[in-house]
């Protein structure tokens, strides 16, 4: 019997980058990434189309769609999953709910270091956890959390990796001091979710999409979700 080839295609829209990006068998077939300042409906599905091209596939070839859950954008978090589900829907495949910060950080090739992943929450904060990565295991040092951004310029334990959203000019030199800033505004950073989603969908981590909804980690109480029969996602 031969191997069995299975694609997934990630989905991340939960920081100011949309990416999108196609694995199989632990192999990147295609991604990319672009800031976005308007909403990210627009570029992810002209993201997706692209995506699928450059990897020569087509929907039907899916096996499964990963979808950053949260914590991040509320906008684009709901985007990002109503999106998924249409795909799902479609092509009739399961769907996996990857945490934003534990994808990140598998955009880290190598080891030996400290990683921050962190993601705009509201008023000048950030969701942030902190991972050691070493022989390719990632092991959570702290847990999530919501900062500010002076936080960022507290002394850290050794050589850390920040890696999620974009920053300043100013920003970035400062925490350029301390951290080493990964990728840029056109990073493809789904791919790190690409990665954690295919383990998690080898060992048959797969969610409800009827019942799935962002995982905010805000102080609030989320709201339940409605949806209209344009198909499109609403708040109510």
């Amino acid at each position: 019997m031969g191997i069995v080839r299975l694609k997934l295609l990630a989905i991340e829209t939960s920081t100011s980058i949309c990416s999108v990006a196609l694995i199989q068998n632990g192999l990147i077939l295609a991604s990319k990434g672009e800031q976005v300042e308007f909403g990210h409906s627009t570029p992810l599905a002209e993201m997706t189309k692209n995506v699928l091209e450059d990897a020569d596939t087509d929907i039907a070839q899916l096996d499964a769609i990963g979808v950053s859950i949260g914590p991040g954008s509320l906008t684009g978090l709901r985007i990002g999953l109503a999106f998924g589900k249409g795909i799902c829907s479609a092509a009739t495949i399961p769907i996996v709910a990857i945490p934003t910060l534990s994808g990140l950080i598998h955009n880290i090739p190598e080891g030996g270091v400290f990683i921050r992943p962190i993601v705009r929450a509201k008023k000048g904060q950030y969701h942030t956890a902190l991972f050691e990565y070493n022989s390719e295991t990632y092991m959570e040092i702290e847990p999530h959390q919501i900062i500010s951004s002076d936080f960022l310029n507290k002394e850290i334990i050794g050589r850390t990796v920040l890696i999620g959203e974009t920053f300043t000019t100013s920003e970035s030199d400062s925490l350029s001091k301390m951290y080493e800033l990964y990728g840029d505004e056109n990073s493809p950073i789904a791919e790190g979710i690409a990665r954690l989603g295919e383990k998690m969908f080898s060992k048959g981590e797969t969610s409800n999409s009827a019942e799935l909804e962002p995982d905010y980690k805000m102080e609030f109480k989320a709201k339940k979700w409605n949806r209209e029969q344009s198909g499109d996602a609403v708040m109510i």
